[in-house]
């Protein structure tokens, strides 16, 4: 027969106290008693003293019960009140102070002026602002005036797109709520959302917005045993009317975009996958790209005849962990000059691709200021982190997420409209860089269009230099 150990009775002796405060604890609150609950917390005290007092193995248990248990308990309380307020701190991260309240009020529907510069000490290098003349008669606009029509000849379904969209998700973490949210928002709003790396989820569809797909040119999940390009499953999925748009996300480096422009291969299956998706819209998104690139782009372009119905340039700068600072400083940061170089080439050699500019777009001088330089429309990251700011803290459910998202994304283009109509633009083609100031230093102001248009020549001396 097995002897019976001191530890054995022991455990059934912290078992019969555990059942005593439980009944404890139903008994106060049948009888609504105070006594009951005030006699279960003292006898829940002395069973966390007895069981480190038993605890030999333990020195820290055993000498002082109480400080340990409030230990072990923070450590596992502290990591899910991290995650908690992190959430919060993700959107702090990406803007400045007053771009965050200024974020919180439009999604709470709270009323805001009307930015016209970029939020930043006035007195201090790098502020921005659009210059508005009090004395011209303002227009009447509407969120019609806003939307842009992507598709060139070659496309026989172009897309009417928004001049703000929801940037590509990553949808690795981004919750399931935050997906459906964000795509919620967006149908809400008469937005496009990207699908980014991630793809088409169930989420996103669920939420009803239009689907901006982007895919990698090397996605397993198209390439038959034999590795080549899947045809009849790419068109089963591009062809669904949600789909409105198809993006082929390139690689950071240079040396695989410039392989894959060698001998038009690169053209030559975007084409094709527009002539398979039944003509919509198809372009690449490029990651902060060298002027090389959008050289040898275009003489891509111009020797097969085969032209993207847009582009996409990307800042690629991380959404987690980038702070206010680095925020602060986008405007002189080398994204922008390239905006303005693609677009002025592409003017120049009369290339009928669209710009899409993707970043931190937070204003409507944000907007704006991207359209000046050279682009059609915009993506912002922003409603990616507003769909996981203070989540569990103000709201569980994904409808008022969606509803935060889809207040910030129309207050912000009706915004949009009321700065338009204050400079008298008609419409976007009217959006001037010459009437973007920048304090380039204390006592210097030069426009966007000097810093950024002006400096480059007509046509770039290295546009075609060596390439065959």
């Amino acid at each position: 027969m097995k002897k019976f150990k001191f530890q054995s009775l022991l455990g059934i002796c912290f078992i019969l106290l555990f059942c005593l405060n439980v009944s404890l604890v139903l008994a106060g609150l049948i009888t609504n008693g105070l006594s009951f609950v005030v006699a279960a917390i003292i006898l829940s005290a002395l069973q966390i003293a007895a069981f480190g007092l038993f605890k030999r193995k333990q020195s820290v248990l055993r000498n002082y019960p109480f400080k340990a248990a409030l230990k072990y308990l923070s450590g596992r309380i502290h990591p899910l009140l991290l995650k908690l307020f992190s959430e919060n701190d993700q959107l702090k991260a990406m803007v400045n102070s007053k771009q965050y309240d200024l974020i919180v009020s439009r999604a709470n529907n709270i009323p805001t002026n009307i930015v016209s510069n970029t939020l930043l000490r006035a007195d201090e290098p790098g502020f921005e602002y659009l210059k508005t003349d009090s004395h011209t008669k303002p227009v009447k606009l509407n969120a019609a005036h806003l939307r842009v029509k992507i598709g060139n000849e070659q496309c026989t379904q172009p897309y009417s797109l928004s001049i703000l969209n929801i940037e590509a998700l990553t949808q690795k973490g981004a919750s399931n709520s935050s997906l459906l949210a964000l795509s919620g928002a967006a149908n809400i709003s008469g937005l496009a959302i990207n699908t980014g790396k991630g793809g088409i989820s169930s989420h996103l569809l669920r939420g009803g917005g239009d689907l901006i797909w982007q895919i990698m040119h090397e996605d397993p999940a198209f390439r038959k045993t034999d590795s080549s390009f899947n045809e009849k499953l790419f068109q089963v999925t591009a062809t669904r009317p949600y789909i409105k748009m198809i993006e082929m996300a390139l690689p950071v480096h240079e040396e695989s975009i410039m392989k894959r422009l060698s001998r038009n291969r690169m053209l030559i299956f975007l084409n094709g996958l527009r002539s398979l998706s039944g003509g919509k819209p198809v372009g690449i998104r490029l990651f902060n790209p060298g002027k090389e690139i959008i050289a040898a782009l275009c003489q891509s372009m111009l020797s097969a005849e085969v032209y993207l119905d847009f582009i996409t340039i990307d800042r690629a700068m991380p959404l987690i962990g980038s702070d206010a600072s680095n925020i602060a400083q986008a405007n002189n940061s080398a994204y922008l000059d390239t905006l303005a170089f693609t677009a002025k080439v592409f003017e120049n050699y009369d290339l009928p691709v669209k710009l899409l500019f993707s970043g931190p777009v937070v204003t409507e001088y944000d907007i704006l200021k991207a359209i000046a330089l050279g682009a059609s429309a915009c993506y912002s990251t922003i409603p990616l982190a507003l769909s996981g700011d203070s989540g569990h803290l103000l709201s569980t459910k994904g409808n008022d997420q969606r509803t935060r998202i889809a207040n910030f994304l129309n207050n912000t283009v009706r915004s949009t409209i009321k700065l338009m109509e204050s400079c008298a633009y008609r419409s976007l083609e009217d959006v001037n860089a010459n009437h973007f100031y920048r304090k380039v230093q204390s006592f210097e102001v030069r426009s966007l269009k000097e810093i950024y248009i002006e400096e480059h020549p007509t046509r770039s001396p290295y546009l075609f230099t060596g390439m065959s």
